[in-house]
């Protein structure tokens, strides 16, 4: 089986402009594993195999990790925000064992779709047939709690050799907590940091751990590269780790959220390069099945999809509706389906970045 690893990155390059950059940790003892907590910090996580092609043998691959009750978290864009686990499963460090997802419960692609929004939601929740005993806690219940601007952390990094997955932690790095701006200043979400831990491989979706405690702080979302300005670096390139940070409350609230109430879904808000970095097979994502619940007669929304994003929607007696892009929300009528209604996002030519808008999800 071929596996297709997709380091899922945004490469942005610096304008004009120049920005503080947290430079490099230096190595230095591991601070988990002496606190004794490194061996059940380290089996507490995996990769996710996720399968959104035509070419069921390409995957992408990204970190994940288990939070108690067979519930996991990754970063959204590494299911791209599909609401269906696309086959997706899951290879433990330190284990044989594979689990395989049974149900997505939250999920959202990029925090780059529409207006700038209060919270970062490039996240996943989605939960499997079986885990380990191991799990990461979360004890901050509040982004108010967090009253420090930078906090000592270290991340879990993932490797994957001949199969065998194994996790390490890295060297001590800090995370930056306050007012965050990409490259190019602007503003991120007020739950976005930055941080400078040297995660190797898998990044997305990475852990990102206070090194006193062994807390789980944040979770690696993206990079972006510039310029160094300092021209001491022999690459001339530098990298700057953005993650978003996880309370217990806001995870509480999506394990307990009811699914028969999403109102809206969307996919995409990509930057280019997610798909220049090896996006060249043909896209098949399920992205949900609506209206799946008892008593649901109908389900209908107003949907926009861009050019090369293509919807195949099957309703309840299995006919199939193909809409093809452009389609703008705000300008298209509602369109109704028996339910329950599967909506699949297709692409063919992978021009551009495959876009999907369902507006407005009414469940009748």
């Amino acid at each position: 089986m071929r596996y297709f690893i997709a380091q899922l990155k945004y490469i942005e390059f610096l304008s004009g402009l120049a920005l503080c950059f947290i430079s490099p940790a230096r190595a230095e003892p591991n601070q988990l594993r002496a606190l004794g907590l490194e061996d059940e910090l380290t089996h507490a996580v995996g990769v996710v195999d996720v399968y959104p092609f035509e070419d069921r043998n390409r995957s992408l691959q990204c970190t994940t990790f288990h939070l108690g009750d067979r519930y996991m978290a990754t970063a959204g864009h590494c299911f791209l925000g599909s609401y269906d686990c696309n086959n997706a499963q899951v290879r433990w460090a330190y284990s044989e064992k594979v689990s395989r997802c049974t149900r997505v419960v939250y999920s959202f692609a990029s925090e780059s779709i529409g207006k700038i929004q209060a919270t970062n939601r490039d996240l996943t929740i989605f939960q499997v047939d079986s885990a380990p005993a191991q799990k990461l806690n979360v004890n901050r219940d509040s982004l108010e709690s967090m009253r420090v601007q930078s906090l000592s952390a270290t991340g879990l990094s993932v490797q994957v050799k001949r199969r065998r997955v194994t996790s390490s932690a890295t060297a001590p790095c800090t995370l930056r907590v306050g007012t965050t701006s990409t490259i190019f200043g602007q503003p991120k979400p007020k739950d976005s940091v930055q941080h400078n831990c040297r995660i190797d491989s898998f990044s997305a979706g990475a852990p990102i751990l206070d090194a006193n405690t062994g807390e789980l702080l944040a979770i690696q979302q993206s990079s972006a590269v510039l310029p160094a300005l300092d021209n001491q670096s022999e690459t001339y390139i530098k990298e700057i780790n953005y993650a978003k940070i996880l309370t217990s409350l806001e995870l509480l609230k999506i394990i307990h959220s009811d699914r028969a109430n999403l109102r809206h879904l969307s996919i995409g808000g990509f930057a280019p390069e997610v798909f220049d970095g090896g996006f060249h097979d043909h896209l098949n994502l399920r992205v949900a099945t609506l209206g799946a619940e008892n008593g649901v007669q109908s389900v209908s929304f107003i949907l926009h999809n861009g050019v090369d994003s293509q919807v195949e929607i099957i309703d309840g007696d299995g006919l199939k509706t193909l809409v093809r892009g452009p389609r703008r929300a705000n300008l298209e009528q509602r369109i109704e389906f028996k339910a329950p209604v599967q909506v699949i996002l297709k692409s063919t030519n992978n021009v551009f970045a495959p876009v999907l808008w369902l507006e407005d999800i009414e469940h009748n």
